[in-house]
């Protein structure tokens, strides 16, 4: 299997990875590596398995980590390793190490880039321990964002999504500035940004102002972890989520989305809510102006405006 499988899905708890590091994947070019680390070993064995994929055009790391580790490397540090990876379009990483070898890599053929979270960060702000106890969050702060994407060079780059932690209101500006300036062909855009001081008003016009220099965007998604926003697994009244709902609906998600209508191309904005009444997250799309039919559309709910 190993000479002819092209595409590969990987439950790291259970895949012999050490015995996969040995054998040739001449034609694998989409892999994605899924679950927890089970040992050190896996964790070791990684980058000798990455090196064997001559052809490899997407990678997804998407590991859980374990207890209050900090963040295994993908290919070892650039102080460690010497595993490199060329063409990749596509390059995935949840939780990511800042010094980790992956991110010097040669990127110039690289379409999309996704520095993320697994399980995903927002689910944390239910604060239920018997969830959380033995899993890492080591969310990426904005400056380590800013510095891993200074290390790569992506001329091509047309798909981002980072996720990070600001620690005060305007901290991650010197961030949004360069995403937004720096990759010309840039044409989606995905940011979960997280307030390290709960008691921050968010400036979302401010966010959505700096992003307008993008002027390649057709769509904006921004989990922006709002002040005033109920969060999920919220057990407040009823009144005050549907208060909630309005305010999103009515205000919150037209403001936005008339800030980067400046953007010519864009084509809508879609904002992370967390519905109390179902006690799921999902998110609902506001088009801009410049397209026909409803202003607000909730697939999951069948909801328009």
């Amino acid at each position: 299997m190993a000479r002819t499988v092209q595409q590969l899905t990987i439950p790291m708890e259970t895949s012999p990875i050490c015995a996969m590091a040995d054998l040739s994947w001449p034609k694998l070019q989409d892999l994605s590596i899924r679950g927890r680390y089970s040992s050190v070993e896996q964790g070791q064995a990684l980058p000798r398995f990455l090196a064997s994929l001559p052809r490899l055009r997407t990678l997804s790391v998407t590991i859980c980590r374990r207890g209050r580790s900090a963040r295994p490397p993908i290919l070892g540090t650039s102080s460690t390793s010497r595993t490199t990876i060329a063409g990749l379009r596509s390059l995935t990483v949840a939780y990511p190490d800042p010094d980790d070898n992956i991110f010097s890599i040669d990127a110039t053929h690289l379409l999309h880039l996704s520095l993320c979270d697994a399980p995903r960060f927002y689910h944390d702000r239910s604060k239920d321990d018997r969830v959380w106890s033995t899993f890492a969050i080591p969310i990426l702060s904005s400056a380590e964002c800013l510095s891993i994407l200074r290390r790569m060079n992506m001329p091509a780059l047309s798909s981002l999504e980072l996720v990070y932690l600001a620690g005060t209101a305007g901290a991650d500006d010197e961030l949004l500035s360069y995403v937004a300036q720096t990759f010309p062909h840039l044409s989606r855009l995905e940011l979960h940004r997280y307030r390290a001081n709960r008691e921050e008003v968010v400036d979302y016009a401010h966010i959505a102002e700096m992003l307008t220099a993008a002027r390649g965007l057709r769509s904006v998604r921004l989990n922006l972890d709002f002040h005033d926003d109920i969060g999920p697994y919220s057990d407040c009244a009823v009144s005050v989520g549907r208060e909630w709902q309005v305010k999103f609906r009515e205000h919150r998600g037209p403001e936005i989305v008339a800030i980067l209508e400046e953007c010519p191309w864009l084509e809508y904005v879609e904002l992370l809510y967390h519905d109390h009444a179902s006690w799921s997250s999902r998110w609902p799309k506001f088009p801009t102006s410049r397209y026909p039919g409803p202003r607000f559309i909730d697939p999951d709910d069948g909801s328009t405006r």
